[in-house]
């Protein structure tokens, strides 16, 4: 790449990486989870808000015509919570989970195994 000794590339193999990268990956990846976190918030506080159910009458459970109107509103809303719920168990185990700090000269993991 002809780079004189007194300029820097950027390059994970360069020693501009070497000495900006692990910061700023670490930077980059607490923003990613915040923003995921924040979008992941959001969304489905938005989705509970406007499909929690509203105007049930009292629950009466020998009246077939209730029942079938608690179970009609109140469907989405169950449905919502059922996956908010491990939703947010599978965010936080991300947001929780350690990265293997890699040594000098050592290859990134493979994403998907041998066949």
């Amino acid at each position: 790449m002809q780079i004189r000794p007194n300029q820097f590339a950027f390059a994970r193999e360069g020693e501009f990486y070497k000495a900006a990268g692990p910061d700023t990956s670490r930077l980059i990846r607490r923003c990613y989870k915040a923003v995921l976190g924040f979008l992941l918030l959001f969304f489905f506080s938005a989705r509970l808000y406007f499909d929690f159910p509203r105007g049930l009458p009292p629950f009466e459970p020998a009246d077939q015509a209730v029942v079938l109107t608690w179970v009609a509103k109140s469907f989405l809303f169950v449905i919502d919570v059922l996956v908010v719920v491990p939703t947010i168990k599978l965010f936080t185990r991300f947001v929780g989970q350690p990265v293997p700090e890699m040594q000098k000269g050592q290859s990134a993991p493979a994403l998907v195994g041998h066949a």
